[in-house]
């Protein structure tokens, strides 16, 4: 722990054994040292849960002289407002304060955004949609889509998984049984009602878990984007799927230089009419992600056999898939989930590769937006 022993304004905790720092605006400051030189200090705000980290190098003691000299400016931080999920607060530039989370269980916090009008806010007839990211992603790759909706009077919700962006990372748990229980929790913890489940890629396991162990009370409809279901697996029964081999080789490749697979499958993700600039920020995204999580999902997603669970779905399904998908072959994928969900739409994007929420933003806005809109 950091000392805080002899700064103003700090107490040591009789129960816990931490030293408290008391400003007006913040109950308390703990401190996780992670070594000499980096640590993270988490402020428990009568707003929110906050964290904070130095980027680069910074000694201990020289940010936190950083921190309690800038008390006054923490004292008029603004309140965190679960309205307004995406807001970042400007700090001195050794911080960044982001927010809010949804609470898990102690060990792991999911970071959401919740995007609505102030006039959709009050209404309680307003539809919500929740997006759900796909693999080695986080809830960034579907602002195009919360904004066009958002705009329209819609509320749209999204979160990072676990091990991913700004949630937290745990090193481990990450088959569908865990990540259906965190969308369970923000559902729940949210309190929203009558919505739309849109999934990507792998999240589209996600939601077809989350209804076969949870329900569907608060489902009207669900939308499946480049889907990576029903199974990747090459088996006896499955011929369609990958040989487990090839899988592994995948995987040995990801844990030996992740940053160079990314960049080696990005401009195939999101095809060649999208910019060097999308093409980039997606990039990006991967600098946030954990290396366990990447691989846990990634055996996750290959490695689990929905097709019994997809023939129990009831809800309005609407599959939409790019026809020059190379990751999910429309064959393989979207074109097998179709028969396995009774009543369900399928929709192909032509020339669509998988990343249809960037490549062909437009159509698949009107799609989202015409189906949400349904009765």
């Amino acid at each position: 722990m950091v000392d805080f022993r002899g700064v103003k304004n700090c107490r040591h905790h009789k129960l816990t054994g931490n030293f408290v720092l008391q400003t007006p605006r913040i109950a308390s400051i703990t401190s996780d040292v992670i070594d000499d030189s980096y640590f993270r200090l988490e402020y428990r705000c009568k707003q929110g849960f906050i964290s904070m980290e130095p980027r680069g190098h910074m000694k201990r003691r020289s940010f936190l002289h950083k921190i309690v000299g800038g008390g006054v400016a923490l004292a008029q931080m603004p309140r965190l407002h679960a309205a307004t999920t995406d807001e970042k607060l400007s700090q001195p530039s050794n911080a960044e304060v982001t927010g809010p989370y949804v609470t898990v269980d102690p060990r792991v916090r999911l970071f959401y955004k919740d995007w609505c009008t102030p006039a959709s806010r009050l209404n309680p007839k307003v539809r919500t949609a929740l997006f759900v990211h796909g693999w080695a992603s986080n809830s960034d790759i579907w602002q195009y889509q919360m904004n066009y909706l958002c705009g329209r009077g819609f509320r749209t919700v999204a979160y990072d998984r676990r091990g991913h962006g700004r949630s937290s990372d745990l090193g481990a748990d990450y088959d569908f049984d865990v990540l259906a229980h965190d969308l369970a929790i923000i559902i729940k913890q949210l309190d929203l009602r009558d919505i739309v489940l849109v999934g990507h890629s792998m999240s589209c396991g996600e939601i077809v878990r989350y209804l076969s162990k949870y329900g569907g009370a608060c489902v009207s409809r669900i939308v499946f984007v480049a889907t990576s279901l029903p199974f990747g697996l090459k088996t006896e029964d499955n011929p369609h799927g990958a040989p487990r081999s090839e899988l592994i080789a995948v995987r040995d490749e990801i844990t030996h230089d992740f940053p160079q697979y990314v960049r080696t499958i990005a401009r195939g993700f999101f095809g060649p009419k999208v910019t060097n600039s999308s093409v980039d920020w997606g990039i990006r995204m991967c600098d946030l992600l954990s290396l366990p999580a990447v691989i846990g999902t990634h055996i996750a997603n290959t490695e689990t056999d929905f097709r019994p669970e997809l023939r129990l779905i009831e809800k309005p399904t609407l599959i939409i898939h790019g026809e020059s998908d190379v990751f999910c072959r429309l064959e393989v994928t979207a074109r097998r989930v179709h028969p396995l969900i009774p009543g369900s739409q399928l929709k192909v994007y032509q020339d669509g590769p998988h990343g249809l929420m960037i490549s062909h933003m437009d159509e698949l806005n009107r799609d989202l937006s015409d189906f949400i809109s349904m009765s």
